[in-house]
């Protein structure tokens, strides 16, 4: 019992992990979009 708590607080983290990392991924995905278009209005 205690070891499938302990998997199931490590898939937790994990798929937290992830989902910080796409989030991450979107910001700077939005932030370079973001400069392209400044880039093309300054242009």
């Amino acid at each position: 019992n205690e070891e499938l708590l302990r998997i199931r607080e490590v898939l937790v983290s994990l798929r937290q992990t992830t989902e910080y990392a796409m989030r991450n991924a979107e910001i700077a995905a939005n932030l370079a979009l973001d400069e392209e278009s400044d880039h093309v209005q300054i242009e």
